[in-house]
């Protein structure tokens, strides 16, 4: 409180210094360094005894309204896709369905990068990416081709 009220006097006495043709610069110099010392004490909480605890200022949060829109509108997916060149189904989850099933078709390295002929034969739609995940790792538990077929089949 008594730094907070000798700011306050001091730019009081600056703004008291007459501004001729040389003091002006000085002044206004004077008023920065005032104003960034200002700011210092406002961001300092001092502790019961006395000691000034300095808290680093933080850019402001990002807009709520982005988030509100990933909730809102944010979708993610479950997919089974099929090679026929390999006769084998692969089950995955992602939130772009169509851009995902483009990255396995040029993959170089993983499962599907085995086949170039992956079709979209099953997905399912979810609001979280969790659930989708979850979803993703009990189709993949079954381990049994006719579970999947069966599935697909009753779409």
């Amino acid at each position: 409180m008594l730094l907070g009220q000798s700011l306050g006097r001091v730019a009081q006495l600056v703004q008291s210094i007459p501004i001729t043709s040389g003091g002006s610069g000085f002044r206004i110099l004077i008023e920065k360094k005032i104003g960034r010392v200002a700011q210092l004490v406002q961001s300092t909480w001092f502790t019961p005894k006395g000691s000034g605890v300095r808290i680093p200022s933080r850019p402001p949060k990002a807009s709520k309204l982005g988030s509100l829109y990933f909730l809102l509108f944010m979708k993610f997916y479950t997919y089974i896709l099929f090679s026929e060149n390999l006769n084998r189904y692969y089950v995955g989850s992602t939130n772009e369905i169509e851009d995902r099933l483009e990255r396995h078709l040029v993959s170089k390295k993983g499962f599907t990068s085995r086949a170039k002929d992956w079709k979209l034969k099953y997905h399912e739609e979810y609001s979280t990416r969790s659930l989708a995940i979850k979803r993703e790792m009990g189709i993949k538990r079954w381990k049994s081709r006719k579970m999947i077929e069966k599935l697909i089949s009753e779409e």
